[in-house]
C-alpha cells in the first residue's frame, strides 16, 4: 500500500466514524449493516466461489479435441483444405514445417488422420507446446498425476523412449530421459500408439522413432 492509499483509507475510516456519530440517533445502522452485507459482501463471496470453481475445472483433465487445428479422424481431403500440402510426404505420414521451432507429423490410417504429433526443430524441446499443462518440462509422474495411469505404454526397442497413450482424453506423450520430447492427439477408435519396429521411410528431420510412434 502506498502512502497516498494509506491516507485515503485513513480519511475514509474517520469519515465513517464521524457519519455514525452524527446519525446514530436517526439512522438504523443495524439495518444498514445487513443491507451492506447483502449488497457488497454476498456478490464478492459469490464471485470468489465462481473463480474457485473455474480454477478447479481447469485443473481437471479434458478430452483434447485437436492439435494445431487438426482433429483426429478427419479425412485427407479435409486436412489438405485446412493446412495445404505437406512439406514432406512419407505416404501414411506427412510432415508440416520447414523452418522455425515446431513442426507437426500427421499419421493416417484408412485415409483418415490417425494422430498429430508436435516436435521441435534441432532438439529445441523447450519450445514444444503445452497440452493441459504438460510440456517438455513435465515428467511421467507429472503426466500420471494429471491424467492417471495410461491406457497403454509403448517402449522402443532400445528401451530409451516411452509413449503413454490416453484413449479417454485422445492424448499421448513420448518421453526420453524422463522428459516429454513429443506430444499429440490421437483417434481413440484406432487404439493406442505403438513404436514402429523399423524406421518409417520419409523426409523426416528427426529420428522417426521420436516422431512416429504410430503403428
Amino acid at each position: 500500500m502506498t502512502t497516498g492509499e494509506g491516507i485515503f483509507y485513513g480519511f475514509l475510516v474517520l469519515g465513517l466514524i464521524g457519519l455514525y456519530s452524527v446519525t446514530k440517533d436517526r439512522w438504523n445502522w443495524k439495518r444498514l449493516a445487513k443491507w451492506t452485507v447483502v449488497v457488497v459482501v454476498v456478490p464478492i463471496v459469490g464471485f470468489g466461489l465462481w473463480l474457485a470453481a473455474l480454477s478447479y475445472l481447469s485443473e481437471r483433465p479434458q478430452v483434447e479435441q485437436a492439435l494445431w487445428g487438426i482433429k483426429p479422424g478427419i479425412s485427407v481431403d479435409e486436412l489438405v483444405f485446412l493446412k495445404g500440402k505437406p512439406s514432406g510426404d512419407g505416404g501414411e505420414h506427412w510432415l508440416y514445417g520447414n523452418s522455425g521451432e515446431i513442426f507437426h507429423v500427421v499419421a493416417f490410417r484408412n485415409s483418415k488422420v490417425r494422430s498429430v504429433t508436435a516436435l521441435a526443430w534441432d532438439g529445441n524441446m523447450s519450445s514444444l507446446p503445452s497440452l493441459q499443462g504438460i510440456s517438455y518440462y513435465s515428467t511421467q509422474v507429472d503426466i500420471e498425476n494429471k491424467f492417471g495411469a495410461p491406457d497403454h505404454v509403448s517402449v522402443n526397442k532400445d528401451k530409451t523412449r516411452r509413449t503413454l497413450s490416453y484413449l479417454k482424453y485422445q492424448l499421448f506423450f513420448t518421453l526420453e530421459k524422463g522428459k516429454v520430447v513429443a506430444l499429440g492427439v490421437l483417434d481413440p477408435k484406432e487404439g493406442p500408439l505403438e513404436f514402429e519396429e523399423t524406421p518409417v521411410p520419409g523426409p523426416w528431420v528427426l529420428d522417426p522413432e521420436v516422431a512416429l510412434p504410430t503403428k
